[in-house]
């Protein structure tokens, strides 16, 4: 997204946490969590507990848990712990020269993570009173981070950004299907970096930077502080959610809320239609709302060899209400379709001259999160 947008988004206003506070929020992180604590405002963020360490990967974390998990809960009583790794797990850096390179074994540090977020999963299963999710990891980029070394050679790594990206959604794949085990959804970051373009843009290099706007970044790694509002805004949201407050603003249009409730009648299913325009998917609100997010991270996600997806949000008069999201996609070969999730009738429609593949390729993937 643009600095203006970003900017937008922080004006809207927030559903404070009403009530006694059930749950301590508790931000576990690598040195990009750093980031975050230093955009502390006044009101409910100062209750966020900011475990974060610089280099940490998911190996290094699960240690510390053992070693402190339980003290740290015992002091704090019932957390709400965020898990903000992996970063360090899919790239190798030397500190001798600064300098990054992608993870010599990259399908093994995948696995390797993965597992290690399921021992954590284990490790917090005996506090059944405490709420665990792992937050997807964000795009970044080797190049950018080189740049800011000053490597006198980084055009070498652009290949290596494009397949950092693709382990970082095999990586986010199984984030997502643990968090669907435990229950959860993570604070969606990918979208606040989304490198939209118009459809009319000249632009067609399948670069990382073309798709995502790394200039959010202080050196292609860690927000700048502006990101890091947004980030941090992102996670407060979903623990609004966690603990039992209402996302949604307060003044959102009353037809909008009219139609939302309308949705909430129907049983739970998801009923599928095929038109002459494409593919129509009719839910319930709580499967929608896991389908919503589940095909907004697929695409945000979607790997370069496939193709690119440019995700539009609009909003109701108040502005402040999401009501459509339209995922515009355009594969590598040519072919195009158009995604709309109408929000207020938990309705996803599918059209455009190539709809095709959503059915036989992206709603399979999909589905694997749900």
């Amino acid at each position: 997204m643009s600095t203006t947008k970003l900017n937008k988004y922080l004006r809207q206003p927030t559903t404070p946490i009403t009530g006694k506070k059930k749950l301590t929020p508790v931000l576990f992180a690598d040195s990009k969590g750093n980031y975050l604590e230093k955009q502390i405002k006044p009101g409910i963020d100062h209750h966020i507990k900011f475990w974060c360490a610089k280099s940490r990967t998911t190996s290094k974390g699960l240690h510390w848990l053992q070693q402190n998990l339980a003290h740290k809960i015992g002091h704090l009583d019932n957390i709400s712990i965020y898990i903000w790794l992996g970063t360090c797990d899919l790239t190798a850096f030397d500190p001798k020269t600064r300098y990054v390179t992608l993870h010599p074994k990259p399908e093994e540090a995948v696995e390797t993570a993965t597992q290690n977020f399921r021992n954590i999963a284990e490790l917090l299963r005996p506090y059944a009173n405490c709420k665990l999710t792992f937050i997807e990891t964000p795009p970044y980029s080797i190049q950018q981070w080189n740049i800011k070394q000053k490597h006198p050679d980084t055009n070498q790594f652009i290949n290596q950004d494009s397949a950092l990206s693709r382990y970082i959604y095999q990586l986010n794949q199984n984030i997502r299907t643990i968090n669907q085990e435990l229950g959860v959804v993570s604070p969606s970051l990918s979208v606040d970096l989304s490198h939209c373009q118009s459809k009319n843009s000249k632009n067609r290099h399948k670069r990382l930077a073309d798709k995502y706007n790394f200039t959010l970044y202080k050196d292609g790694v860690h927000p700048d502080p502006l990101l890091a509002q947004v980030y941090q805004k992102n996670v407060r949201g979903e623990q609004i959610r966690l603990q039992g407050g209402q996302n949604v603003p307060i003044n959102i249009s009353y037809k909008a809320l009219l139609k939302k409730l309308e949705a909430t009648q129907r049983s739970t299913s998801m009923e599928y239609k095929q038109t002459n325009g494409g593919l129509v998917i009719k839910a319930d609100a709580a499967t929608f709302e896991l389908l919503k997010h589940a095909t907004v991270a697929y695409f945000e996600e979607l790997p370069c060899n496939i193709g690119k997806a440019t995700i539009q949000r609009e909003t109701d008069s108040s502005k402040n209400a999401t009501v459509q999201i339209t995922i515009k996609m355009k594969e590598k070969c040519g072919k195009t379709y158009t995604v709309n999730l109408y929000l207020t009738t938990c309705t996803l429609m599918v059209n455009g001259k190539n709809p095709e593949n959503f059915g036989d390729r992206d709603i399979k993937e999909i589905h694997k999160s749900l």
